[in-house]
């Protein structure tokens, strides 16, 4: 999980107060990972203007890291907006709201 702080340390680095959430969901999070299993993270962010490239910096990001550190995990991470979350309804937030973990 060492991969995972560094991915937040440096998701605050360049959202600052913009980031108001990370959330581990997905197998992690419920306790049934395998060493195969990615990490599932929805990052909460306050706003965001375009959607493809606040996500291609965040996989960009992900990919960085996990390639620097040698690992064959997987971050999968999500952005969404603090409205997008707190209003979503559809099955996909419905499920992360239910069984995620708040990490920041």
């Amino acid at each position: 999980m060492d991969i995972i702080k560094q991915f937040i340390s440096e998701l605050k680095k360049i959202y600052a107060e913009n980031l108001q959430y990370v959330l581990l969901y997905g197998s992690q999070a419920r306790g049934t990972s395998t060493a195969e299993s990615d990490i599932d993270l929805l990052i909460v962010l306050d706003h965001f203007d375009n959607f493809w490239q606040e996500n291609s910096k965040i996989k960009n990001l992900a990919y960085q890291l996990t390639f620097a550190a040698g690992k064959s995990v997987v971050i999968s991470a999500l952005p969404v907006t603090l409205k997008q979350y707190k209003e979503g309804a559809t099955p996909f937030l419905l499920n992360v709201k239910k069984e995620s973990k708040i990490i920041k």
